[in-house]
């Protein structure tokens, strides 16, 4: 059904095995869903954290089988983060989750997303092909309106779309109501982004979205990347979000965790294009806090002063 190798990775706890087979034999019988399931399609000999990363690449969804024993698995709080890896990846819906068996909280990085209750439903299996389908035919349109923009049609610019849409009691779709939209080329829900981020282990990851999120001037997603206790900010970093972010974005809390996060094997010398930004167009504590480190001793003091004096924010502050 999609231009992946496989349409669902099905994530389950061993102790769930035989549901899961169930779960699947179902979907491809009747609905004709490809479906990645580890005790058949994993490459034996091969690592399993790299069949997981293959799996999760090569499927166009994710479907997470919740129970007691999947919150205690560490593979399946492994496959939880590289799925979300994906959706922020492909900044598109990819993961379904189902409750399998009734948990006393929810795995957080599935908090945000409905799921389909197995002991509830009438028919489970056709409702996560429904919920599977939906995605599908979501991305398909967003795809459309995306060609049409780029061939000029600008009628798309003032289109948004529901971020989701809920079954009634007859099994139909229907529009939930609810304030968060999106446009088709942005990341499908910033709560899950943003949960992502939080819990989040590589630096480069880390460090790669807070660069997108300063061009994107996303003040939120920056602040909560700048809280995971993993995140080491690079000259870059610092320089492309002084850049991006207007200086009145800039508040004393902002600068103060930016410098605390500036990994120490920098010294002062790698912030010179940093410190030229903040001269001319950062608050003068910005500025305060690059003097602190020695950064006034590689630009010429009067050039700094000249700058300082023509900053915007320098000007309202003295006014």
């Amino acid at each position: 059904m999609s231009n992946q190798e496989f349409d669902l990775f099905i994530v389950y706890s061993s102790e769930n095995t035989q549901a899961a087979k169930t779960i699947m034999k179902d979907l491809e019988k009747r609905f004709k869903i490809k479906c990645c399931f580890a005790d058949r399609d994993f490459l034996p000999g091969t690592e399993i954290a790299v069949n997981i990363s293959f799996a999760i690449e090569k499927s166009d969804k994710v479907l997470m089988l919740i129970s007691p024993d999947f919150i205690k698995s560490g593979w399946c709080w492994y496959e939880q983060q590289e799925a979300f890896r994906k959706c922020t990846q492909d900044k598109r819906h990819c993961i379904i989750p189902v409750m399998l068996e009734t948990v006393d909280e929810m795995p957080k990085l599935l908090r945000n997303l409905t799921y389909v209750d197995f002991l509830k439903e009438a028919d489970p299996v056709e409702r996560i092909y429904k919920a599977f389908i939906h995605h599908i035919d979501q991305e398909e349109a967003c795809q459309d309106k995306k060609i049409k923009r780029q061939k000029g049609d600008l009628g798309f610019l003032s289109q948004r779309w529901p971020v989701s849409r809920h079954f009634n009691d007859n099994g139909d779709f229907v529009k939930a109501v609810s304030r968060h939209f999106y446009d088709c080329d942005a990341f499908v829900e910033d709560k899950e982004r943003i949960e992502f981020l939080k819990d989040e282990t590589d630096l480069k990851t880390l460090q790669k979205y807070f660069d997108e999120a300063a061009e994107q001037k996303d003040h939120d997603l920056l602040q909560s990347i700048l809280k995971n206790r993993h995140m080491k900010l690079n000259p870059t970093n610092v320089f492309k979000v002084l850049e991006r972010l207007p200086g009145d974005r800039l508040t004393h809390e902002l600068i103060e965790t930016i410098f605390q996060k500036l990994d120490k094997v920098y010294s002062y010398r790698h912030l010179k294009n940093a410190y030229l930004v903040a001269c001319s167009n950062g608050p003068p504590y910005l500025v305060s806090k690059f003097n602190e480190l020695g950064c006034k001793n590689l630009i010429d003091a009067s050039f700094v002063e000249s700058l300082i004096i023509r900053s915007p924010l320098n000007v309202t502050e003295k006014n």
